[in-house]
């Protein structure tokens, strides 16, 4: 599973790799990003291919907070679960403007982000394991519903627009 860590302070990313390194080897591939703005430039090419973001809220820049880059994620890769972790409590109500799993205080990580991490990864299985079934031209159908781009009605014909093609004229 890719995750990635947005952390300015070299030591508070030492405590949050060494807890990652409790899991098994290989659970996640790590990606370490040390402002917003670097994670938005390598997100901007190719996308967000993160399926958890964990992310200080004041990343050091007057631009791009913790905030204001998980209301970016929602946009791009609303899948992507993202755990705030601050030192700052006085963010704690902000972080509600977006979707996000859990908010983590900085002096608690060791107790929280276990359980953000296992709260992330059931809402991942959630979202991987629910399916639109539908039958149409004498075929039965099983679309992931997170594939789902969107469908288009045009008079009595459907076509469901996924991240691997499309089912025209089955409905």
């Amino acid at each position: 599973m890719k995750l990635a860590i947005c952390e300015d302070n070299p030591s508070h990313y030492e405590i949050i790799h060494t807890i990652l390194q409790k899991y098994p080897p290989g659970a996640f591939e790590i990606t370490h990003f040390i402002s917003g703005d670097e994670f938005l430039l390598a997100v901007a090419e190719n996308g967000c291919p993160y399926s958890i973001v964990l992310t200080d809220i004041d990343l050091g820049s007057d631009t791009v907070n913790g905030i204001s880059l998980a209301e970016k994620i929602n946009h791009i890769s609303p899948d992507t679960q993202i755990i705030f972790i601050s030192q700052y409590l006085q963010y704690a109500t902000a972080v509600y403007e977006t979707e996000h799993t859990y908010f983590i205080h900085k002096q608690q990580m060791e107790k929280y982000l276990p359980l953000a991490l296992r709260a992330a990864c059931q809402k991942l299985e959630k979202l991987h394991t629910r399916y639109l079934y539908f039958s149409g031209n004498s075929h039965n159908y099983q679309v992931l519903c997170s594939d789902i781009l969107y469908l288009e009605r045009n008079l009595r014909q459907t076509t469901i627009y996924t991240r691997t093609g499309t089912y025209p004229d089955i409905l």
